[in-house]
C-alpha cells in the first residue's frame, strides 16, 4: 500500500527557470528517463530515500509516491508515540502513583492528606496544604517507593510527611526526599521510620532547604533509619530534630530557639558546620557517641550534654555564650582544638560511677566563668590553653597529665590544678 502526497506547481515557474544558471527545473531537479519520470537529484531533495519518485503530467503534476518502506527508513510521518500521562492534581484523601501537583492552597478538615504508592515527585507549587489540627498524615509515602515532596507549605497536621508499611512483616524500604517545604504547627513534621530492631537502617529521609517553624518535633520517631538534613532551618520547636535508633547527618543548618536542637537517643548522629542558638539544649545524646565538627553553638543553656556514651567527637567548634558549653556525664570521648569563649562553664564532666576515657587536646578557654572544671577521674589533658577566666582556669584534681597545659590570669589561684602548667 502506498502514501501518494501529491502537490500543483505552477508550469510558468518550471518555465522560468529554464533561464536560470543549470537548465530547466526538471534538469535541477534530476534526469528525465525514457518513460517520463524523473528520478531525484538528491542534492535538490536531500533526505528522501530511494523509493520516491516525481512524475510530470500535463497539466503538470509533481507527485511524490511515498512507499511505507520509506516512510519507516525516512522516520518522517512515523505515527506520535502515545503521550505519557502529565501531573495529576490531588486533592484530600488522593492516592496517587505518578507525578503530582497541589493546583491550590488545601484544607482537609479530617482524614489524611495525600497517600504517594509510587516513585514520583510531589509538587506543592508554593501553595499550602494545611490539615485538621492535632491528627492525621498530610503525605504518607508507602513503603518500597521513593519520593520526593517539595515547594510549599504543610501546616497543622499530626504528622507533616511519614512513612506507612502495608506489609508489618517486612522491613521499611525507600527514600523519602523533602525539599524546600515549610512545616508549620504540626506535632511531629517530618516522621521517619525505617531500621531493624538494632538500628541498622532500611529505608532513608532527606531533608533539604526547608524550614520548620513551631512543631512539637521537627523530625522525629523512633526507628528512625537514616535521615540527611542539609541546608535547613529549626526555629521555635520543642525537639528540632530527635533520632530514636537510627542515623543521622546534618550539615549546613540553624536551630534558634527550640527546647532542645538535636535529640539522638541510641542513635548514631554527625553535627556538622551547622549554627545553634538560643536553644534550652543544642545537643544531648544517649548511650550512643555523637559527632560535632566546625559548628557554632552560642546563648544556648547547654551546648551539648551527653550521658552513658564512649567515643564521642567534638572538633574544631566554638562554644560561645552558654551556660555550660559541654557537659559528660557518664561518658567519654575526644575534645580537639575546640574554643571557649564567655561560657559560664567551658567543660565539665561527672563519672555518673562509671568513668569513662576522655582526653581534651589542644583546646582554648577564654573570658568563662571556669574553663575546665571536672572532678571525676579518667580525663586526660594536653596541651589545652586557659586564659582570663573569672574562676579557674583549670581545674582537674584526678585527670591524666600529658603536658603542655597552660593557665594565666584566671580569678582563682592555684591557675591549674592536678596538672603542671
Amino acid at each position: 500500500m502506498a502514501l501518494e502526497v501529491a502537490a500543483d506547481a505552477d508550469r510558468r515557474l518550471l518555465a522560468s527557470s529554464a533561464d536560470q544558471p543549470g537548465g530547466t527545473a526538471v534538469d535541477q531537479i534530476g534526469q528525465r528517463d525514457g518513460t517520463g519520470t524523473i528520478t531525484h537529484n538528491t542534492d535538490v531533495f536531500r533526505g528522501l530515500s530511494p523509493g520516491v519518485t516525481l512524475m510530470i503530467g500535463d497539466p503538470v503534476r509533481i507527485r511524490v509516491l511515498l512507499t511505507i518502506s520509506a516512510i519507516a527508513a525516512v522516520g518522517m510521518f512515523t505515527p506520535a508515540a502515545a503521550r505519557a500521562e502529565g501531573p495529576a492534581a490531588v486533592r484530600c484523601g488522593s492516592v496517587v502513583s505518578t507525578d503530582a501537583y497541589l493546583a491550590t492552597d488545601l484544607t482537609c478538615p479530617d482524614g489524611n492528606g495525600v497517600t504517594l504508592a509510587g516513585n514520583l515527585t510531589l509538587d506543592l507549587r508554593g501553595h499550602q496544604l494545611r490539615g485538621p489540627g492535632a491528627t492525621e498524615a498530610a503525605v504518607i509515602v508507602r513503603s518500597g517507593f521513593s519520593a520526593r515532596i517539595q515547594n510549599g507549605a504543610i501546616k497543622a497536621w499530626g504528622v507533616g510527611v511519614g512513612r506507612a508499611n502495608p506489609d508489618p512483616d517486612s522491613a521499611m524500604t525507600g527514600t523519602a526526599t523533602v525539599r524546600n517545604v515549610r512545616f508549620l504547627n504540626n506535632v511531629t513534621a517530618v516522621a521517619p521510620q525505617g531500621s531493624d530492631i538494632g538500628g541498622t537502617p532500611t529505608a532513608a529521609f532527606v531533608v533539604r532547604n526547608s524550614l520548620f517553624e513551631n512543631n512539637t518535633f521537627g523530625i522525629g520517631g523512633i526507628f528512625t533509619g537514616s535521615v540527611t538534613v542539609n541546608a535547613s532551618s529549626f526555629r521555635g520547636n520543642s525537639d528540632a530534630v530527635r533520632i530514636d535508633t537510627g542515623k543521622l547527618e546534618v550539615t549546613g543548618s540553624r536551630f534558634y530557639a527550640n527546647m532542645t536542637g538535636v535529640s539522638c537517643v541510641e542513635g548514631n548522629c554527625t553535627i556538622r558546620s551547622s549554627y545553634l542558638f538560643g536553644n534550652q539544649t543544642a545537643l544531648t545524646s544517649g548511650t550512643y557517641a555523637i559527632a560535632a565538627t566546625g559548628n557554632v553553638l552560642t546563648r544556648n543553656g547547654i551546648g551539648l550534654i551527653t550521658v552513658g556514651s564512649s567515643g564521642n567527637a567534638l572538633s574544631s567548634n566554638v562554644f560561645a555564650g552558654n551556660t555550660t558549653a559541654v557537659h559528660f556525664l557518664g561518658a567519654g570521648g575526644t575534645v580537639t582544638r575546640n574554643t571557649f569563649t564567655a561560657n559560664g562553664v567551658g567543660f565539665t564532666s561527672e563519672d555518673g560511677g562509671d568513668p569513662m576515657a576522655t582526653t581534651l587536646d589542644r583546646n582554648i578557654f577564654i573570658r568563662n566563668g571556669s574553663g575546665i572544671f571536672i572532678e571525676d577521674q579518667g580525663v586526660s589533658l594536653k596541651s589545652n590553653i586557659a586564659v582570663r577566666n573569672t574562676d579557674w582556669g583549670i581545674y582537674a584534681p584526678q585527670s591524666i597529665d600529658l603536658g603542655g597545659n597552660q593557665a594565666s590570669g584566671n580569678g582563682n589561684s592555684p591557675q591549674c590544678v592536678g596538672v603542671v602548667c
